[in-house]
């Protein structure tokens, strides 16, 4: 099978957004974080418990101040303020030639990708995870690299056909 398409930043977004919402070390720096803002609210209630008087006012002010930064600080709101940073490295004119268009042709025993400055040949082997979106697909090379396969250029037959091809050659 061949598909030929322009990947764009919104592409690489998709996939960069995608990552987030799976990523087990995201999902642990979250929790950590979680638990950070637990024990520091825990100690200033703590404090203001034990009725230092000095302390109460600056003591209500942080804690005012954290349950704010709490509910900022959520995962989707961490997520977009991740992802804003993410697009600003990203959307640079260095960048501007990873946005072009490119020819990936599945065979058996291997996957090559053409764009007008380059070509690579990957075995099957290479790839460490495939996964699937209602608008993607992500083919992992490793944990933060992956080659981004939108559906809007597929037929439904090439979409049930990669999807079978990916099952049967990524092993994850």
């Amino acid at each position: 099978m061949e598909l030929t398409f322009d990947i764009g930043i919104d592409d690489m977004m998709a996939y960069q957004a995608h990552h987030y919402d799976t990523s087990p070390g995201i999902k642990r720096l979250l929790k950590r974080r979680r638990l950070m803002v637990v024990v520091v609210v825990v100690c200033i209630a703590l404090l203001l418990a034990m009725g230092l008087n000095e302390l109460r006012w600056i003591g209500l002010s942080v804690y005012a101040a954290l349950v704010v930064v709490i509910l900022f600080f959520d995962r989707k709101g961490y997520r977009n303020q991740w992802l804003k940073q993410v697009r600003a490295q990203i959307d640079v004119p260095e960048n501007a030639g990873n946005y072009r268009q490119r020819t990936m042709v599945f065979e058996d025993d291997k996957v090559t990708v053409d764009t007008d400055v380059a070509s690579s040949t990957l075995r099957w082997e290479a790839f460490t995870a495939a996964e699937q979106t209602t608008d993607y697909f992500f083919m992992s090379l490793s944990a933060q690299q992956a080659y981004v396969i939108p559906k809007r250029v597929m037929t439904g037959a090439q979409v049930e056909e990669l999807t079978q091809l990916l099952n049967n050659k990524i092993k994850k």
